[in-house]
């Protein structure tokens, strides 16, 4: 939260907004006690003309100007009213004090407080807002001892509403004024009096200030302290992810393990384990994410992560969803259709086309599924920018859908309970319901069924819900259906993914990507081994009009997984991928020239590359790219971009690779060599097929160098885009 964000906020759900006229085609009649502030000048104005009385008219026309916080108004009625014989209620008084404070007129705030004390007598009090405004003033103006005593001593008005946003948000911008001034021990003393004198109702926002005040003076122990304060005090954690990004980015491992500690006892181990992942990734340390969901017995908690893709999105934060798409790659107990499409709304909304339609690319090197909903909204926003669309896009309308309605019309008593136990949590009770039952339930209330099961770790009666649901000809909601897959997966239930994947056409298993599921399965269950036996006997046996249904099914993404996590069984992959390649299929030994490759094993990789791939017109090395980034090795692009320069591939596919060269040399700083890298770039391709944004950064720096830029900036639907393929 941001200073203008909480005072927006608090403006909204303070009740003092005045409404604003809207033009009329007829004149109806407005009570003066419904009017805003146009309205009742002009009113007041017609009744003083006639010399008629107006004073009441004129106190509500000083509340209204208070909510506005229109000092002005206020001060020009004051001159009028001090010519008469009006008197001021106490209400009135109270107002005045308010908006002076709100415009940091001390004297003016103190003559009125005096005012009301003087009519008021025993009676004196003032509502909390007004004295913490009051209060704030005062310190601001550099007399904290006069502030805290306003706090402790002012008499508070207890007949209010329950306390509102707008309160909450004038305390919070109290206590983060001292937190960004750096004044630990004010900050610290007014929270105090504001918790003894039960100003506040205690939360993590309210807390917040008391650990920045120690990341704004760099003081991360106190910070930890502060924080572990206040789980002890409050069960709370405040500014958790802030803290954990400042300890990351000092490397201090001690303090970062203690602070999962503390969060662990508040939000429990897999919550405290997620949030983690985030502060990870928010820091750009991927591997280090990628480490903990690779944590054996770690639970799938795909809502943490699409609430995180989805507040990313919405903030801009376009490098936290970058990062999560890699530290999940290859994971396959992880839906990662939603990083993708939120990844895919924020180049949209920043009219990256380029990146857009590179993440449908890097979907078909990693053998995943788009969703309909990826296909839809990419599709039409390439139509929109003139780029031709390489997929054929899903019908915006699907017959299952309309089954579901026709089946919601015919719904009885026993599914709106049925619904009503889902909705409480009842798992059981909507069980019990669905056997007693004779109704038909809908896909959409079994696939809520299935989800709910498998939230409560039931895996067993989510797949028999779900293979009941197959054997009736249908298809549970993809995003149930792929949580469902990804839990066997994760838990290594090869078994059950075979029941599944015996009821599933082609069609189905690759909008799923269930090869992947299954490989990923075989590696959990310690059966990597007899899984790469089934490959070879399934490439033995085929016939030549087989070849294409297998080269389908072998998982591409999967194999990198077997390869990096059981070396021993290299040489065996190797063996099963000539075969393919005998038959045609290149696609498992360009996995494993991959593997070798960025593993540095040059003589392996050499072997494979001048036998099988380097007269291939399509090479995958989008993970030499990624590992390029992630390592900032220039040295592994420049070696890509030597072999892919005697290949066959497209002049799109170098550029793709001289832009990685290009981006981590400028992220190295290595000023001069990316300048003569560009220079040797534009000889070999076309400017047109390099990332726009890396001959941006290139221009920047030739400008930073007093060096004229005499290249065209490709355009945003550059050609290149139109070979989706290169990679």
């Amino acid at each position: 939260m941001t200073d203008e964000i909480s005072s927006l906020l608090g403006k909204l759900t303070s009740g003092e907004l005045t409404p604003v006229e809207f033009e009329k085609k007829s004149v109806s009649y407005v009570p003066s006690h419904q009017m805003n502030i146009p309205q009742l000048e002009q009113l007041i104005h017609n009744l003083s003309s006639k010399n008629q009385d107006t004073k009441g008219l004129k106190r509500q026309l000083m509340t209204l100007y208070h909510r506005a916080k229109d000092l002005d108004k206020t001060e020009k009625l004051l001159e009028d009213l001090s010519k008469t014989d009006f008197v001021f209620t106490s209400g009135l008084y109270a107002q005045l004090i308010d908006l002076y404070a709100y415009h940091d007129k001390l004297d003016k705030a103190l003559e009125y407080y005096e005012k009301l004390r003087e009519k008021e007598g025993s009676n004196f009090a003032l509502d909390e807002g007004k004295i913490i405004r009051l209060a704030q003033l005062f310190i601001k103006c550099g007399r904290f001892e006069e502030g805290i005593k306003i706090l402790e001593d002012t008499p508070r008005d207890r007949k209010q509403e329950e306390r509102n946003f707008s309160y909450a948000s004038l305390v919070w911008r109290f206590l983060n004024s001292l937190a960004e001034e750096g004044s630990v021990d004010k900050l610290n003393q007014v929270f105090d009096v504001l918790l003894k004198k039960e100003f506040i109702d205690v939360n993590n926002v309210l807390l917040g200030p008391l650990i920045k005040v120690h990341l704004v003076r760099n003081e991360l122990d106190a910070a930890l302290e502060k924080f572990e304060w206040c789980v002890n005090q409050f069960k709370a954690t405040p500014w958790k992810n802030e803290l954990a990004c400042k300890l990351i980015q000092a490397e201090d491992a001690e303090k970062l393990q203690k602070l999962t500690d503390l969060s662990t006892a508040v939000h429990g181990e897999v919550n405290s384990l997620y949030d983690l992942v985030f502060a990870f990734v928010e820091c750009g340390r991927i591997r280090q994410a990628r480490k903990i969901l690779e944590t054996p017995g770690l639970q799938n908690r795909p809502q943490r992560i699409n609430t995180a893709c989805e507040r990313y999105q919405q903030e801009g934060l376009t490098k936290p969803l970058e990062g999560l798409k890699d530290a999940t790659k290859d994971l396959y107990h992880i839906d990662r259709s939603d990083i993708y499409y939120q990844l895919l709304l924020t180049y949209i909304k920043q009219d990256e086309d380029e990146k857009a339609l590179g993440l449908w690319t890097q979907l078909q090197e990693e053998d995943l599924a788009a969703t309909d909903q990826f296909l839809l909204t990419l599709g039409n926003y390439l139509k929109q920018k003139g780029v031709r669309v390489p997929f054929v896009m899903p019908e915006e309308s699907q017959v299952p859908n309309v089954r579901v309605l026709e089946t919601e019309r015919r719904q009885g008593p026993s599914l709106a309970i049925f619904r009503q136990k889902l909705k409480s949590g009842d798992v059981d009770g909507a069980l019990e319901i669905k056997r007693k039952s004779k109704e038909r339930f809908n896909i959409t209330d079994l696939s809520t069924l299935i989800e709910k099961l498998l939230q409560s770790d039931r895996v067993n009666e989510a797949t028999d819900t779900a293979i009941n649901i197959l054997k009736n000809g249908n298809l549970p909601v993809n995003r149930v259906f792929r949580f469902l897959l990804n839990k066997l997966a994760s838990t290594g239930d090869v078994e059950s993914l075979n029941k599944i994947g015996s009821l599933i056409n082609q069609d189905v298993k690759r909008m799923v990507s269930f090869d992947n599921r299954i490989c990923h399965a075989n590696l959990v269950a310690g059966k990597a081994e007899e899984y790469l036996n089934k490959l070879e006997r399934d490439i033995d046996n085929c016939t030549e009009e087989d070849v294409i249904g297998i080269s389908e099914h072998f998982p591409r993404g999967g194999a990198y997984g077997i390869l990096e996590r059981h070396p021993e069984l290299i040489q065996q992959y190797e063996n099963i991928a000539i075969k393919y390649a005998t038959k045609g299929v290149v696609a498992p030994l360009n996995v494993l020239w991959t593997h070798y490759f960025v593993n540095e094993n040059t003589d392996k990789a050499e072997q494979i590359w001048n036998t099988y791939l380097k007269d291939s017109p399509r090479i995958m090395f989008q993970k030499i790219v990624q590992t390029a980034r992630d390592k900032q090795d220039e040295n592994l692009a420049k070696k890509l971009i030597q072999h892919l320069k005697i290949s066959n591939v497209t002049e799109g596919a170098i550029g793709n690779a001289y832009s990685c060269l290009l981006d981590v040399l400028v992220g190295k700083e290595k000023i001069e060599e990316a300048v003569d890298t560009f220079e040797s770039a534009i000889k070999d391709v076309n400017i047109e097929t390099i990332n726009r944004t890396a001959v941006l950064r290139i221009k920047e720096i030739y400008e930073k160098l007093e060096k004229p830029f005499n290249y065209p900036i490709p355009p945003r639907n550059a050609k290149s885009l139109q070979e989706p393929n290169q990679n």
